[in-house]
């Protein structure tokens, strides 16, 4: 509907600079919008308040010209409430990723869309605090690399994927290892650009980690709570 934010998944939406609501015939009043996220697989859009109701055209901006996208697969258009609401939901069990005293980063730098740029949420805690997966999937990454320093990335079953930075060392576990829920990645640490020992959190809707979206992870967090 009018002023909700919609999901659409394709191929090749990296390069879409706009979204087009299509009108009655004639496209006096169609509708357009720039999208507010986007990825290869995936961008989120919010529908005018006058858009008409009907199909979506999405229109690839290509240098100076605008033209019409031809995905090699169909689009999929949905509220991106319902996207974010899968990649919250409980898949299995889940648990608090942290096993010792936290506190959740309150400044703009530490909080999700803090400066339009921050993708999770800061949760600060000692030096080499165990750090467990929050729930089982596979590990996408694990390794070092540059601002995320030490870091792993867990897909879930159903695409969505939880990102842990700044460990303190190596991760302890590897690429293409299945980890279930509680189960020891790493230690809390600051390594990469980082101030401060903290667990940099972040959840993506499926397709995943750089694919999809990211979304608040605190709904989570604060529901995994004493788990």
């Amino acid at each position: 509907g009018q002023g909700e934010r919609l999901t659409v998944r394709g191929e090749g939406l990296a390069l879409v600079g706009s979204v087009t609501f299509l009108g009655a015939p004639g496209r006096t009043d169609d509708r357009g919008a720039a999208p507010q996220r986007r990825a290869a697989h995936q961008l989120t859009v919010m529908v005018p308040e006058d858009a008409a109701p009907g199909p979506v055209r999405v229109l690839v901006r290509v240098s100076s010209k605008t033209q019409r996208s031809r995905p090699s697969q169909p689009l999929e258009v949905e509220p991106a409430a319902a996207a974010a609401e899968r990649a919250l939901a409980p898949a299995g069990d889940a648990v608090y990723p942290l096993r010792g005293k936290y506190t959740y980063g309150a400044s703009n730098a530490n909080r999700f869309g803090g400066g339009g740029r921050h993708q999770g949420q800061d949760v600060f805690a000692g030096c080499g605090t165990p750090l467990v997966a929050a729930q089982a999937g596979k590990v996408e990454r694990a390794g070092f690399e540059g601002a995320m320093g030490n870091h792993v990335v867990v897909t879930r079953p159903d695409g969505a994927s939880q990102v842990y930075m700044h460990l303190a060392g190596p991760p302890h576990v590897q690429p293409g290892d299945s980890v279930s829920a509680g189960q020891r990645l790493g230690a809390v640490g600051e390594t990469g650009r980082a101030t401060g020992c903290h667990l940099h959190f972040e959840i993506w809707n499926a397709p995943g980690w750089t694919r999809g979206v990211p979304i608040d992870p605190m709904p989570a967090l604060r529901g995994w709570e004493g788990g």
